[in-house]
Parts: structure tokens; sequence; C-alpha cells
């Protein structure tokens, strides 16, 4: 029963965004691959979460379920994924790259005697080979790598949030569900949850989706220009960010790196401010709808991948910009 899966994580009784974005490149690899596209849940009574998936484009809800799932556990987790690739056969599975995700998903790749690819950017189907492509920049985003994993299934990888856009839900679509009492898998657990605390986020970590986004790069140059740059930001209600070089010249804080080691981002316009156009920042706003690329250099790559490029000095062209606002 060979078939593209998306483990769909649950977090709170919630499904998390990144199992979402998932089912959006799922959904795309089943129909290159013309294979099933499967959601599969492990959790202790799934109704709700069944009836949240059902109203997306996926062929069959697989949920896995014993009370002894309702925490995560490593054992019991892998022990359930294992029997489920063993009775699906799935082609390849994909995972979001959640914490969670980092403790199960190598011990299930290495169960199942096949590789594992981490903290992708991109997923596709060749269509020569049949194969799962997961690319992922590396070398510290000097490079992008293009990984398949040519002779083992399933094939596996994690994929970062922020990547895809969250799948739309369908109406008049009917999904197949199988519900699988795991009684017969449960083995000694070895790990008891005592007692879980909650994490309070604030406003802006929730409301984590700015429609624009301001991007400086090392082309701002000094902290001297940084208020007209965010009188920039300001001006156009626009969140900002950073390269990871121009964190390096200290113009912002960690916290404001987009790309590989920072956020993944996809706001409806990205104004890349004196940005190169590294891979390892790519990655991370990949989602943008419309890129507007501003710099001095002609032969910098993020006019490749802009839809809009201005070619010029950054601090002659902002103050026009304001002018105009």
């Amino acid at each position: 029963m060979s078939n593209i899966s998306v483990f769909m994580e649950v977090h709170n009784g919630q499904l998390r965004n990144v199992s979402l974005e998932l089912l959006t490149a799922g959904h795309q690899l089943a129909a290159d691959a013309h294979e099933e596209l499967v959601a599969v849940i492990v959790g202790n009574q799934n109704d709700a979460i069944i009836e949240q998936l059902i109203q997306y484009p996926v062929d069959r809800v697989v949920s896995l379920e014993h009370f002894s799932y309702e925490n995560y556990a490593t054992d019991s987790y892998t022990d359930a994924l294992h029997a489920y690739v063993c009775q699906y056969q799935p082609q390849c599975v994909l995972f979001g790259t959640t914490f969670l995700a980092k403790d199960l998903v190598p011990r299930l790749a290495a169960r199942c005697k096949t590789g594992l690819t981490a903290e992708c950017t991109s997923v596709s189907y060749h269509q020569d080979t049949g194969k799962i492509m997961w690319s992922r920049t590396g070398f510290g985003g000097k490079m992008m790598a293009d990984i398949v994993c040519p002779d083992r299934l399933p094939q596996m990888g994690t994929i970062r949030e922020g990547v895809y856009k969250k799948t739309k839900k369908v109406t008049g679509h009917l999904a197949k569900i199988d519900r699988w009492d795991m009684g017969e898998q449960i083995k000694l657990e070895r790990v008891r949850i005592l007692q879980k605390t909650a994490k309070i986020l604030s406003k802006q970590q929730i409301d984590d989706e700015p429609e624009i986004v301001v991007g400086l790069g090392r082309g701002v140059r000094t902290l001297d220009r940084i208020d007209m740059m965010m009188d920039f930001a300001d001006a156009l209600d626009a969140e900002l960010g950073a390269s990871r070089g121009a964190c390096e010249l200290r113009l912002l804080p960690e916290k404001f790196v987009i790309g590989q080691n920072g956020r993944n981002l996809h706001p409806k316009i990205y104004i890349a401010c004196g940005i190169s156009g590294a891979a390892q920042h790519m990655a991370g706003i990949s989602g943008a709808d419309c890129i507007i690329a501003i710099n001095s250099d002609p032969n910098a790559p993020i006019f490749k991948v802009a839809d809009y490029g201005i070619c010029g000095d950054l601090h002659s062209i902002i103050p026009e910009f304001l002018k105009l606002i």
C-alpha cells in the first residue's frame, strides 16, 4: 500500500501549523508520484483531530490509538510509527522540524533501517528516478544540497516550519479513515510523564504571520542608519528582520535573524535591503508572495529571485520612499 505520508503532530489538542504546511508539500508529492496522501496521527481519543483532518485534501487518515499515547514518549511513538511503516509501506514520510521530531525521527529511521534528511527547505519528486529529492543548505548556508535516499524505503525527512503555506480546507472531499487500536504493539514503557508545565507565549510569538517584512543586510553597514530603516518599517507597518551578516555586524540582535538558523517567514511582501541573497537567508523567505530587493551590487544573487529589483544606494533610495509613503 505505497503512499506519501505526513506525520500530523498534535500539541495541546491542536494540529501544529507545520503539519498543516506539510500537507501542502505532501499533496504535491502525491500528485506527482500518483500516490495516495495519508495523514498519520498518534494519540488517544483522536475523534476531534480526525474531524479536523478530513476537512483537508487528504486521501486517507490513519489514526494510531492507545491511552498510553496521551503524552509523547520516544519508545511508544517509535513503536507505533514503525508498526505503521511495516503495515502501510509508505514511499516517504514527512515530519515537521520540531523538538518532538528531533527526538523521534532519527530513532524511527534507524528502526526502519533507512536514511533521514533533516531540516529541509524544500522537497520534490524526481520523475526520472521516482525518488524524493530533499533540499537543504549546508556548510553554514554557503551551499544548497539535493539529497536522495536511493536504496531504502521509506524515504524520511524533516522540513522546517514556514517553508510551505498551510494547506486550505476543501468541501465535498471524502477521506478514508483507518483507526488502529495499538494495544498489541504496546511494550514496556521506560518513561512516565509526571507533570507538564505550559509555556506562556507572548502575543508576538502567537501572531507570527507579518504581512510585510523589511529585511536588513550588511548593506545597511552602520548603526547610525538603523533609525532610517526603522522609520521605513514603521511607515509600512512592517516587521523588521535581518540576515546573519547584519546580526554579525550587531545592527540587530540575533532574534531578528531570518533563514536557516533563524525564523522562516512567508509574508505577502518581503523587502530585502542591502541583502545579497545567500542561500542560508533565502531559505527563510521562500514562502514570501513578493520579494523586493534593494542592493547596490547588480550581480547580487537576490536579484535572481526578486519579483522587483532596485539597483542603487540604499541610503539614497529609502529617504525617497519615505517621502512618498
